[in-house]
């Protein structure tokens, strides 16, 4: 049996059901000495979640595919993250079936050395980073929006929905003082910080 300390809610779009998966993996390979590649561990991560191979590398990535390409990238290693999730889990399953549009907004010509270039630098974020699923998210927790302003409103440099929700996240430059903009929030809200690696 495996059992597992959750920190990471469920339904809040932080990946806390694949980071599991990738966690389990990696413990099986390194207490059983299999002494499997990193490619052998994305081979296997696929077949568990689309989104379980980002997770084994661990590090901030691009990932192409179905999630079995996972490329590492320097990122917002300047930059601190604050999370903001309203205490409504967002059911995966439930955001995907009612999207009706293509999930690459701007087509086969996204240049992704630009973007990561202009993310590094936090420059123009919402020109290139966009998540096509936070208006049906938004519907669903209309939590998300006052949470959007309230990040704006502290000097947050970009503010998005984190996967399919519903946390919500803004970057902040390193001298901002995250701690007090986490009593801006209810009490009930898991607010908490992460720094990019």
């Amino acid at each position: 049996k495996i059992f597992i300390d959750k920190r990471i809610p469920l339904g809040s779009g932080l990946g806390g059901g694949s980071s599991n998966a990738a966690a389990c993996l990696k413990a099986m390979n390194d207490l059983f000495r299999l002494n499997l590649s990193m490619s052998e561990q994305f081979r296997l991560a696929a077949r568990l979640g689309s989104d379980v191979p980002f997770f084994i590398l661990g590090k901030t990535a691009l990932v192409k595919g179905r999630g079995e390409v996972v490329i590492p990238v320097p990122f917002l290693k300047e930059y601190q993250i604050l999370l903001v999730y309203p205490g409504r889990p967002s059911s995966t399953a439930q955001i995907f079936n009612n999207l009706e549009i293509g999930l690459t907004k701007y087509g086969r010509g996204i240049k992704f050395e630009a973007v990561i270039s202009r993310i590094a630098k936090l420059d123009d974020l919402s020109s290139y980073l966009f998540n096509d699923l936070e208006d049906i998210v938004s519907r669903n927790c209309p939590e998300i929006t006052g949470i959007k302003e309230r990040l704006k409103d502290c000097g947050a440099r970009y503010v998005s929905l984190s996967g399919s929700g519903s946390t919500v996240y803004g970057l902040f430059d390193l001298h901002t003082d995250v701690s007090k903009i986490k009593q801006e929030f209810p009490a009930s809200y898991l607010v908490f910080t992460a720094n990019p690696r």
